[in-house]
């Protein structure tokens, strides 16, 4: 799965700098793209590395964009890539890392691909603007094991800035269509179906055997249902929430998944620091009542 979302100047230092969610401590971000390297962003992540490319600035604190309206900046767009239930359950409660090696794997495959097809600036040459191909982006990669429910949920944010090289030394926008949007957004699917093909084969190549539906989706055989149901107060807040929307009678004519979209938004509890060894010894209590047949190669 995959979700998109704006990240606005302003609310990105505060957002992603002193929610513990992202930039906690003990959470460990990493910088990705052809974008970054050309910024030297590829060592130790630093807070004051994210907070100056998040506005638009090198390192030192230099502007590299442009200013917009109001003087204010489109920092970037958070992309998550979700891992199905029952990944997650192997790789954060089971503890098997290959899968989640398995997971990082298929996040960098979607995100190079993004970063070679959907890399674009604007250049305006005699009043004439076009789009051209820039084949770089800078992003910031935060993974995380648990929802905002405290299930385990394997996930990595990353946040894409809006910038982009166009040659050496220039650095635009990313281009976006006031009537089709950006490319990111308007090829959320492809994305998604990328990530989920990646996950799906690196899955296959450590020997377990998975299950897909006529969506593309799916989870890994033998996984006890009533196990991936227990793990998912999630869904399971989503699905009232799109409930309550149908029954409001005010989205006539909204498809499902735009509905889950505005639920997903509507639904979210605060984030919280807990004690993680209380979390999972509680997700282990929560196995000891169902089986697990899943082969474990």
């Amino acid at each position: 799965m995959l979700s998109i979302h704006n990240v606005t100047s302003g609310q990105a230092s505060t957002y992603y700098t002193h929610d513990s969610y992202y930039t906690r401590d003990q959470l460990r971000g990493r910088w990705t793209g052809k974008g970054a390297e050309f910024l030297g962003l590829d060592g130790d992540f630093t807070r004051e590395d994210f907070e100056n490319i998040i506005e638009g600035r090198d390192r030192s604190g230099a502007e590299l964009i442009e200013r917009g309206f109001q003087g204010k900046h489109q920092a970037g767009k958070d992309l998550t890539f979700i891992a199905p239930k029952s990944v997650s359950v192997l790789s954060e409660v089971l503890g098997d890392e290959r899968v989640r090696e398995a997971h990082d794997k298929a996040v960098s495959r979607a995100l190079s691909y993004l970063e070679e097809h959907f890399s674009e600036a604007r250049i305006t040459v005699k009043g004439v603007t076009e789009k051209v191909k820039t084949g770089n982006l800078v992003a910031a990669l935060f993974q995380h094991d648990t929802s905002r429910e405290l299930d385990p949920q394997l996930h990595t944010h990353a946040v894409v800035m809006n910038m982009t090289m166009r040659e050496e030394g220039k650095w635009r926008a990313l281009a976006s269509d006031k009537k089709k949007g950006d490319l990111l957004y308007g090829n959320k699917m492809l994305m998604g179906q990328i990530y989920r093909n990646e996950l799906a084969s690196n899955l296959k190549d450590l020997g377990y055997d998975v299950i897909s539906d006529s969506k593309g989706l799916f989870e890994i055989r033998g996984m006890d249902r009533a196990v991936l149901n227990e793990f998912s107060s999630r869904k399971e807040q989503i699905d009232d929430k799109v409930r309550a929307l149908k029954e409001s009678g005010l989205y006539k004519g909204v498809n499902e998944q735009k509905l889950r979209e505005i639920a997903a938004l509507g639904s979210r509890v605060a984030k919280k620091d807990v004690d993680m060894n209380m979390v999972r010894s509680s997700w282990q209590a929560t196995l000891c009542t169902h089986l697990i047949e899943v082969r474990r190669p």
